[in-house]
């Protein structure tokens, strides 16, 4: 197994956090695959950053084949290449490639605020091959919790 990284040190530095509750930001992340991507490996594909809450997510793949795609919250710390990270399946699990899928309400509802960056892991049942392009939307945003009473 393999971790593929993009520049999540880049991401990170470039990425703009919401500053107020009720702001959001949306991140297009177009990935083209410069080596076939194996069914053992975690692309990890983008990033949550610290204290930041998920609000939307969308994939889409072009030339991926027939792979089924799985996205979620990686362990470890963002950027490290530590082969016994893993990645969870959150966001998305087994969503068909080229077939453009929203990440459901429970599912972001779930996924709670951290004090740290997170990274994001993407994974495949099947081998994607060199020039696919994995497009991937987020929205995060600094998003109050409320409770009833």
């Amino acid at each position: 197994m393999a971790i593929r990284k993009l520049n999540m040190l880049g991401l990170y530095s470039a990425m703009t956090t919401p500053q107020i509750n009720g702001e959001s930001h949306t991140l297009l992340i177009t990935h083209v695959a410069q080596q076939a991507i194996a069914i053992t490996d975690i692309l990890e594909i983008a990033a949550i950053p610290a204290d930041m809450k998920l609000l939307d997510a969308v994939i889409n793949t072009e030339g991926a084949g027939a792979a089924n795609l799985t996205l979620g919250i990686m362990s470890g710390k963002p950027n490290d290449s530590d082969p016994a990270r893993t990645s969870g399946s959150e966001v998305f699990n087994a969503v068909p490639a080229g077939t453009e899928a929203r990440a459901g309400l429970v599912a972001l509802a779930s996924i709670a605020r951290s004090p740290g960056n997170r990274s994001l892991g993407l994974r495949t049942s099947a081998v994607i091959p060199i020039g696919a392009k994995i497009h991937l939307r987020l929205t995060y945003g600094a998003q109050p919790t409320h409770n009833a009473t």
